[in-house]
């Protein structure tokens, strides 16, 4: 076995997740960048090609690409609040899209659906979380559980 240096910039304060692609030629993970700001970077399975894919200093978590790796899902805190949305941007970090753009409700841990059009997320922390659901066209977004405690999984 063996082991090759992705990247020495991982966010370990966020218990940064790592995400493939669906064809394990590119990983994404949360990272800190010269100002130590969160970003989400993409860095190529060779540990080659390492580039972040978000800017700005406001944080970033919770990364994962969509089943087919077209986009990319992530958790953004908003100002002034730092209360988080979930995003959601293609595979080079642009088009990025404010999926949830809720001021008063904190979402976190974006899951995709396995066809790759809805996402699963956790909005506010315990006991007043809620597991919720929200259409990545149209934006619709419904409470599936209230009261959750855990981050919910699709399988």
């Amino acid at each position: 076995s063996f082991q090759t240096l992705l990247a020495a910039n991982a966010d370990t304060s966020m218990h940064s997740v790592i995400s493939w692609t669906p064809n394990a030629s590119a990983l994404i993970f949360t990272g800190l960048d010269g100002n130590r700001n969160t970003q989400i970077y993409i860095v190529n399975s060779a540990g080659q090609n390492l580039r972040p894919l978000t800017n700005g200093s406001d944080q970033k978590s919770d990364p994962l690409w969509s089943p087919d790796g077209i986009h990319i899902t992530y958790s953004r805190a908003m100002p002034p609040t730092g209360y988080h949305d979930i995003f959601i941007c293609n595979s080079e970090g642009g088009d990025q899209r404010n999926i949830t753009a809720t001021p008063n409700d904190s979402e976190r841990y974006p899951h995709w659906s396995p066809e790759g059009k809805r996402l699963r997320f956790t909005a506010n922390e315990p006991p007043n979380a809620t597991l919720r659901l929200a259409d990545t066209t149209t934006k619709a977004i419904t409470t599936l559980a209230g009261e959750v405690y855990g981050r919910g999984l699709w399988d």
